[in-house]
């Protein structure tokens, strides 16, 4: 790539250089430099076309080439955690080796999907695989879609998986979901857990806190009730910001609770209904707890002297959220500039 920028540099250099020899006209000149880099586009566009059609072509010629590698080289690939080498380019023999397919999950979850359905029924396997598991918020090809239900019958296995990543709950009988131990262990692995639970434990508050100290977002799916618990909000806002477009709308217009979020972020705000941007009490003690949330502020309070000197004080950028007429009051300004020389 180094050296197709070099190539393509010179001859840009060397074709317009090349203009000069046309007649004086300038009107020549300035065509056959737009004739000249066209081409040179089409030229550029060609060499990068069959450049990366030969990458392609010797990429899947190295890939291709694993379905007739031994185990061994196998084995070692998957240590070094080859980015490219996944189950699908393996011989189908190695695929029903157990030893490759222990090194391929855990190297990668999806490997998993790609074994015998034999393989799917060790439980060392599928303890690996839910171990390798990396939660996302959508989540896609976890392991348990492929077991079979049968397996997760067995009361001390369910649990043993449990115990590594909640998001297991979801695919358990429901005679586990309704399980008081299976649903707190699930949620201290994995918050979003909560999800899957009986709704009494929804309900609950101890398997509540320990689902929200784990993941804040959680509290998507706290009953409606604790919800407006100030302590339970707070302690989902502490563990993840963004959880507060979950709360009550009586704690989302909580003023403590507010000043305890735009701690944590001042974009909490946008959940926050809008007839609190005018509050001047209000952001008098927000612009203290972070100057940002001046961005959010109504028009009439980024005019507002103190208001602005407060919350660059706390955040000097907070000066490109205040209104114009005193982003250059001499007295603002050295506010923010002592700001920004503390935080430095």
């Amino acid at each position: 790539m180094k050296n197709l920028k070099l190539v393509t540099f010179l001859m840009i250099i060397l074709t317009l250089s090349s203009c000069d020899i046309l007649p004086e006209r300038d009107q020549n000149k300035i065509l056959g430099r737009i004739i000249a880099i066209i081409s040179i586009g089409i030229i550029v566009g060609i060499i990068k076309f069959l450049k990366d059609l030969v990458y392609d072509r010797e990429r899947g010629k190295h890939l291709s080439s694993f379905k007739s590698k031994d185990k061994a080289t196998i084995l070692d690939e998957f240590e070094k955690k080859n980015p490219y080498l996944n189950l699908t380019l393996v011989s189908d023999e190695l695929k029903e080796d157990r030893e490759v397919v222990i090194k391929a999950v855990e190297k990668d979850t999806d490997n998993f999907k790609e074994i015998s359905e034999n393989l799917r029924k060790d439980k060392e396997i599928i303890q690996l695989a839910i171990k390798s598991y990396r939660n996302r918020v959508i989540r896609y090809d976890f392991p348990l879609k492929f077991v079979d239900a049968e397996i997760l019958k067995d009361r001390d296995f369910a649990f043993s998986l449990v115990q590594i990543n909640g998001n297991v709950l979801e695919f358990l009988d429901q005679e586990f979901q309704n399980d008081r131990e299976f649903v707190l262990t699930a949620v201290k692995t994995y918050g979003g857990a909560l999800e899957f639970a009986a709704d009494q434990f929804k309900a609950d508050k101890e398997i509540v806190e320990e689902a929200l100290k784990n993941n804040g977002m959680a509290l998507k799916h706290v009953d409606l009730a604790l919800k407006q618990d100030a302590a339970i909000v707070l302690l989902a806002i502490n563990s993840h910001p963004d959880s507060l477009k979950y709360a009550s709308v009586k704690c989302k217009n909580d003023p403590e609770i507010l000043i305890q979020a735009v701690k944590q972020s001042e974009d909490v705000l946008k959940y926050v209904d809008r007839y609190n941007f005018k509050n001047k009490e209000l952001f008098h003690e927000l612009v203290k707890a972070n100057g940002l949330v001046l961005k959010y502020a109504d028009g009439s309070l980024k005019k507002d002297r103190e208001i602005v000197l407060d919350a660059v004080r706390t955040n000097s950028l907070a000066l490109q959220f205040a209104d114009i007429s005193l982003r250059k009051d001499a007295v603002i300004l050295a506010a923010s500039k002592s700001s920004a020389t503390i935080n430095t």
